[in-house]
């Protein structure tokens, strides 16, 4: 399997940030502008299902806060 970024299209994505082009254009896709890209990585299997192989980056922008992945996934390690 080849192992790309993972995008998503549709009404779901960006809900409430479509409109905040300097945010957002960078994580479109430079060749389709539909497509947004998670930074998540990943593959389809031949039986369709969506495989998560890891991160380009380790950061997470929410609500103007820069948020480490390591530290989430910490704290929710915590719960299981």
């Amino acid at each position: 399997y080849t192992i790309v970024t993972i995008g998503t299209q549709g009404p779901h994505t960006m809900n409430g940030y479509y409109t905040r082009t300097t945010t957002t254009t960078p994580s479109f896709s430079p060749t389709s502008k539909k497509w947004y890209l998670t930074n998540d990585l990943g593959y389809i299997d031949i039986h369709s299902k969506l495989y998560f192989c890891g991160r380009n980056t380790d950061t997470i922008r929410t609500g103007g806060e820069t948020v480490y992945a390591p530290e989430v996934e910490h704290v929710l390690s915590r719960f299981s």
